[in-house]
């Protein structure tokens, strides 16, 4: 059954069928939800409100509220008012996928495409209600129907597909005329335009001889209106497409990391931490802010420090001066992170919403900027993690002179190796058609619509009931959690800003708000509190983050794509997660159980991984100048492309230009 060739990755993939599916057991086609988000099979459970169930998933009230309250946030943006009927993040159902159980906690979606094609004789065959349980409950695909033919059927992996609205139809399994059967003839295997439908009488149709072809926007995917206006015709055109690969439809996901506590922290120090990554996490700042405060008090650490000075220096009896000298070049959290006390000190004088004289308050979104703020500082602030800063060797085989060219050519500011990181990843909705739908010509606005409403108490296994329009019964989101280790990667912000100033100088006098600032005014820790606020912008937002987007992207493709070359992981092996407000990436292990291989990456082979090398492999592709001169980027598979389900981004925002141009990053 499907159970067998399903997997949580590919619930949540972008597009991508299943690496191979078992040819014995139906389903074989929509083992993923790319399509219409249906699947054979799919089984899950609802996480109760009462949370009886929640140590068996290993999660707690916090993940599950946070999780609830993130979605209800994104349906309330992503969807028109009418298509979700929710009042709170209460509405948000979570459902986990597990094994089948008799429980009414458990649904199963059904079989769609719901037409199979015989092997053999090409008969297009679409069974009944009952014929699909029959198919379900024999854990095996039919034999074909057609006498003297020994093939068997399979899901058909082709629909036909709007190109306004996205709304998408079965192929025809009857003949328009006689009612009779259809067969599918294929001129060429790959060419879709040379396919026609076969009557069992022997005449031949195009698919546009079909009713079913022709979209009027009946869907309401698209109100009836706006579909004749975008048209400038009744109807549109249904085009006969495969259900895999990149096209068809885009799941509506959302990832983020989860800690194991609510942060307890508040706004300011959220944002601070967020806004200073690169020198401290979490648990760090609390450390500074005990030694801070006893240091001004003139406590325990006086007697701490004298201690540990006499030890190191072997002098019997210290000056209160020479332990304040001392303590004063200490780094900050105790720790071997290039930051001083006095720094420190500095930094936490920076005022709120400000930037030298740029003042950012009440222009940008605070609450988005607040939980993009929490998930940045539950990367890098829990589980138990390893410290790289550049100018250390502690815990790689390199050399100081190795790290500090990464450091001065490719910019990056920090490496930071995670052991144990959580992250939950949730499947909410779909895109219809594409991300980027263009009509003759025109571009549209993508058609996005939530998961179908589903019973939580209906036995699936007997009968499937009706899905009643615009129900109360809540938003269900399919989730997984996991746990992974990664590596996340700050970048230096004051390199960004230069490269806004020298390309972008509309974009960068906007945001200068009068004044006359270069990016040689700011120092790292302005620039990347610059980057943060604007990124959150109200009217800037847009273009600041596909700047900063493309730039982190292009970088973080760039490292995956040598994976393979360093360490025994592929370059699908691992994931990634974007974070262009606080300028870094987290590139995490994508295996089901992790085995500690980046942790050997980090240690072993990091400046294998991570090479000025790159910028020589990027340079040039072996597509130019077709891929050099795209407008939408310089970026193709043979250069920085990733399989879709290792890039969050659909190999969007992606560029070779923005790094190694004329005036590029790692220029």
């Amino acid at each position: 059954m499907i159970k067998k060739t399903i997997s949580l990755s590919q619930i949540h993939t972008k597009a991508m069928p299943a690496p191979k599916y078992d040819e014995e057991k139906p389903g074989s086609i929509v083992e993923h939800l790319s399509t219409s988000m249906k699947t054979t099979l799919l089984k899950c459970w609802l996480l109760k409100e009462d949370n009886s169930n929640y140590d068996f998933f290993n999660v707690n009230r916090y993940i599950v509220n946070k999780a609830k309250q993130r979605f209800y946030y994104l349906s309330r943006r992503e969807f028109k008012n009418e298509d979700v009927k929710i009042s709170s993040h209460q509405d948000i159902k979570l459902l986990i996928p597990k094994s089948p159980s008799e429980s009414p906690n458990n649904i199963q979606l059904s079989i769609w495409p719901s037409v199979f094609l015989c092997d053999e004789c090409s008969h297009i065959y679409k069974p009944t209600s009952k014929e699909k349980r029959e198919i379900i409950e024999a854990e095996s695909f039919p034999q074909c129907k057609r006498m003297k033919c020994n093939g068997s059927y399979k899901q058909t992996p082709h629909i036909l597909q709007c190109r306004v609205c996205g709304s998408i139809r079965n192929i025809p399994s009857e003949c328009k005329d006689c009612g009779g059967d259809l067969f599918l003839r294929k001129g060429s295997e790959t060419d879709i335009e040379t396919w026609r439908l076969e009557c069992e009488n022997g005449d031949v149709h195009d698919f546009k001889d079909y009713d079913v072809y022709w979209c009027r926007g009946e869907d309401e995917l698209r109100s009836k209106k706006k579909h004749e206006e975008i048209t400038e015709e009744n109807p549109a055109t249904r085009a006969p497409k495969p259900t895999v690969g990149k096209g068809i439809s885009y799941p509506l996901t959302h990832q983020f990391c989860v800690g194991s506590e609510e942060p307890d922290l508040k706004d300011d120090e959220l944002l601070f931490i967020s806004s200073n990554s690169h020198l401290i996490n979490k648990r760090a700042y609390k450390n500074i802010e005990m030694a801070s405060q006893r240091f001004k008090e003139g406590g325990d650490i006086w007697k701490e420090e004298k201690d540990n000075f006499k030890f190191s220096k072997g002098i019997d009896d210290p000056s209160k001066e020479e332990i304040k000298k001392k303590v004063m070049k200490k780094p900050a959290d105790g720790y071997d992170a290039p930051l001083s006390r006095e720094k420190y000190e500095k930094m936490r004088n920076y005022k709120k919403y400000r930037v030298k004289d740029i003042n950012f308050k009440g222009k940008y979104d605070e609450q988005e900027l607040l939980r993009k703020s929490e998930d940045w500082l539950n990367i890098f602030s829990e589980g138990s993690d390893r410290n790289l800063n550049l100018d250390k060797t502690d815990y790689i085989s390199a050399s100081e002179k190795e790290i500090q060219k990464i450091e001065d050519e490719l910019n990056i500011n920090q490496a930071r190796y995670l052991e144990d990181i959580s992250l939950v990843t949730g499947t909410y909705g779909v895109i219809r058609g594409s991300l980027y739908p263009i009509y003759k010509g025109k571009k549209l606005d993508p058609v996005k619509i939530p998961l179908e409403r589903v019973h939580y108490d209906y036995d699936y296994t007997k009968e499937r009931p009706k899905i009643q329009k615009n129900d109360r019964r809540g938003l269900p989101v399919i989730v997984s959690k996991r746990q992974t280790e990664g590596i996340v990667f700050t970048v230096k912000s004051k390199d960004i800003l230069r490269f806004i100033e020298k390309e972008h100088t509309n974009l960068w006098t906007k945001i200068n708000d009068g004044n006359d600032y270069s990016f040689t005014d700011f120092t790292e820790e302005e620039a990347r509190n610059w980057i943060m606020y604007s990124s959150f912008h109200n009217e800037l937002a847009e273009e600041i983050n596909e700047i900063c987007k493309t730039i982190l992207h292009t970088i973080s493709h760039s490292i995956i794509r040598r994976f393979s070359r360093v360490s025994g992981l592929r370059g699908n092996d691992v994931g990634e997660m974007i974070f262009q407000e606080f300028s870094g990436f987290l590139i995490y292990n994508n295996l089901t159980n992790p085995l500690g291989m980046l942790r050997r990456v980090f240690k072993e082979s990091f400046t294998d991984l991570v090479n000025p090398d790159i910028i020589k492999e990027i340079e040039n592709c072996d597509m130019d100048p077709t891929c050099l001169n795209q407008e939408e980027g310089a970026a193709c598979h043979a250069c920085l492309h990733t399989p879709e389900h290792v890039c969050e981004n659909f190999n969007e925002n992606l560029d070779r230009r923005v790094l190694v141009g004329e005036n590029g990053y790692w220029r």
